[in-house]
């Protein structure tokens, strides 16, 4: 790999001074090199940074977003960073207060370790741990996920979206705080009421789907369902998933392979990992938590996975119900399986359309810059139509079989 320095700006030169100062360093000098390979980040520049003297160094990630402004005008960067920073710098600080509190001895902490944020416009960054530093890889996204990779990931949203529901009950006000007076997501707008954005999302779905139609245009029962899924499903579902009684937990949004980091005991048996770390908060909001499974499972899983689709729920909800109870909460009366299972039924058209997109990234040989994309105006002309082609009809055949479609 070629390894090239990267110039750092003023303001962000200094934030990786103010760290090396709080972690005890003096005579120091700052290596940067890029810190991800093309395509493997979608909304930030990762610059790896050594800080060193010769007697000890630090690894951490300067994640930045887009100076450019034709891609700044095209995707709300300054909102994603305020988002994401305010899940490391205020929600993820409270989970960790509250499973204290509550003496959980299985507690979810597997986020890279926050050190410092800045929020100027154009230069909204933060700094975090390398995870890669300490033999943290990614899955590679053109293979899809292993069960031993879905189950280690399953238990680890079950543990987060458990202190948030926990939270809910115990700490009303608390949770109130964190979901509803944080900094949002901006991409999640509100349909309810509002005929004009029902039709705009009516038309993003339409737009969104054309490659998904091309996919299986050979495929005559699978073309109506996918009608039925664009004009009636999804609209519902999207529009149903934002009332009350689906909003309870702080999801992670951006559920595909690249947002999980693994470490493994034995680098040469990758079968299943020893620890994993989620990234990339920027898409969380408040919402429902089968959102998240559903995305996950859809978009990463095997075929083997979908064969066995209801183990897989269960891995899930057991440890879910387990941590519940570890904060003294009735798993039945909090979210019960049959619950769960209804509530999958919406969240699920919802993980199918953002699996129809990332799956369009996971077989495309080379993304092109966020600068060029904009400039060109995107395209899939490197999408491998074949192999997406493959892996639509593999889900849309399995959703359909399952009668998730009807």
């Amino acid at each position: 790999m070629l390894f090239v320095e990267m110039e750092l700006a003023k303001e962000h030169r200094e934030l990786v001074d103010r760290i090396a100062r709080q972690n005890g360093f003096t005579d120091y000098e700052i290596i940067t090199t890029s810190g991800s390979n093309k395509g493997d980040n979608f909304l930030g520049i990762l610059t790896a940074i050594t800080i060193k003297n010769k007697e000890k160094s630090l690894d951490v990630i300067l994640k930045t977003s887009e100076t450019n402004k034709q891609v700044r005008d095209s995707t709300p960067f300054r909102d994603l960073y305020k988002r994401e920073i305010f899940l490391y710098e205020r929600v993820f600080e409270e989970f960790k207060k509250f499973q204290e509190e509550y003496n959980i001895e299985d507690r979810f902490e597997s986020v890279p370790k926050f050190y410092l944020s800045f929020t100027e416009n154009e230069l909204e960054g933060f700094v975090m741990e390398n995870l890669k530093t300490q033999q943290y890889q990614m899955w590679n996204k053109k293979v899809p996920i292993n069960p031993g990779h879905t189950k280690a990931v399953l238990i680890e949203y079950a543990k987060f979206h458990a202190v948030a529901l926990a939270m809910k009950y115990k700490n009303p006000e608390l949770f109130k705080d964190l979901t509803e007076r944080g900094p949002p997501n901006p991409y999640e707008i509100s349909y309810q009421g509002d005929n004009e954005k029902v039709e705009q999302m009516k038309a993003l779905i339409t737009h969104s789907l054309s490659d998904t139609f091309k996919a299986i245009k050979d495929n005559v029962v699978l073309i109506e369902y996918l009608k039925h899924y664009e004009q009636n499903l999804l609209p519902d579902a999207m529009s149903k998933l934002q009332g009350p009684e689906y909003k309870l937990v702080i999801t992670h949004g951006d559920c595909w392979c690249n947002n999980f980091m693994f470490k493994y005991q034995n680098p040469n048996d990758k079968t299943t990992p020893q620890s994993l770390r989620i990234v990339d908060w920027q898409m969380s909001s408040f919402g429902n938590p089968c959102t998240d499974i559903s995305y996950f499972l859809l978009a990463n899983g095997s075929e083997e996975i979908l064969n066995d689709f209801e183990t897989f729920l269960k891995i899930y909800h057991d440890k879910l119900a387990l941590q519940l109870r570890n904060f003294n909460l009735d798993p039945n009366e909090v979210f019960s399986w049959s619950r769960f299972q209804n509530h999958l039924k919406k969240s699920i058209l919802s993980g199918l359309f953002m699996s129809l997109l990332t799956i369009k990234l996971m077989v495309t040989e080379w993304v092109p810059d966020h600068v060029e994309a904009v400039e060109k105006s995107g395209g899939s002309s490197s999408l491998q139509l074949e192999e997406y082609s493959r892996r639509v009809k593999i889900l849309l055949k399995f959703l359909v079989k399952n009668k998730y479609l009807s």
